[in-house]
């Protein structure tokens, strides 16, 4: 027993020599923060992840330079840079592959345009989309950024997110105002999130391109997280706007429901 034993720890640390601790540690750092925890000190940090603080302010201070994170002389906290994390995980697995079938299927339901998408920094990323009938805007191409804040689909993920990451987020960005109707202030963008989080869902009217009104819902994962939002696209002059959510919120709720037991 004992020389099995030896043999197993030899090739733990043969196996062991070819990582990197810091990078390791660095994770760790990261997950570290949470809903409870979103401003933290070095020791709260070291607390929380058992390095020593001396160790903690190296890996802290690493994540500042590399932008994962911001510091007020007192505490630190994580940026929205940290989503490129998470979007480089949701591009290396197939979310799109996964939606696809359900937008498209949506798409032949209402014979609207559907796109679905994720936060990807300040910016909404469709990754799956369908125009059955007809192409409506931006919204129907795979790979299109539009500004999270000025769009529906943007708005509806950012709901979910806490108060303190929108805070973050709309101090970092510039809103550029892309329509007449679009909405610039943060009072208005707070307004609009806090609406969403009310009602379950999202209106967009001709704020991203005139002619062009869109209502969104939240796709959450299985632990009930938002990850994504789906949308219907349509001409102003098919639908005004308080028609939108009669015509087209039953069908998206059931479809986001759908995509919840697949991610």
């Amino acid at each position: 027993m004992a020389t099995t034993r030896t043999r197993s720890a030899n090739g733990s640390r043969n196996g062991e020599k070819d990582l990197v601790a810091g990078l390791a540690n660095g994770l760790r750092a990261i997950e570290a923060f949470s809903f409870e925890h979103k401003l933290m000190t070095v020791a709260d940090v070291a607390r929380q992840t058992g390095f020593t603080r001396a160790a903690t302010r190296r890996y802290l201070l690493t994540l500042k330079a590399a932008g994962y994170a911001d510091f007020d002389g007192k505490r630190f906290q994580l940026t929205s840079r940290v989503l490129r994390l998470g979007h480089a995980y949701i591009s290396s697995v197939p979310l799109p592959q996964i939606a696809q079938p359900i937008v498209e299927e949506l798409g032949h339901k209402t014979e609207e345009s559907i796109a679905f998408s994720v936060l990807e920094g300040a910016e909404s990323l469709t990754i799956a989309s369908s125009a059955p009938r007809r192409i409506v805007g931006i919204f129907t191409r795979v790979g299109t950024h539009l500004p999270a804040f000025s769009t529906s689909t943007g708005r509806v993920v950012l709901a979910g997110r806490s108060d303190e990451f929108v805070e973050q987020l709309l101090r970092t960005t510039i809103i550029e105002k892309r329509t007449e109707k679009t909405k610039t202030s943060p009072a208005e963008i707070w307004e609009e999130i806090r609406r969403i989080r009310k009602q379950g869902y999202g209106l967009n009217d001709e704020e991203v391109e005139v002619g062009l009104r869109v209502i969104a819902v939240p796709v959450y994962n299985s632990v009930g997280v938002v990850v994504a939002a789906l949308c219907v696209s349509t001409y102003a002059g098919r639908y005004k706007v308080d028609q939108l959510k009669r015509n087209f919120l039953d069908d998206l709720l059931q479809a986001s429901g759908r995509l919840r037991q697949l991610i």
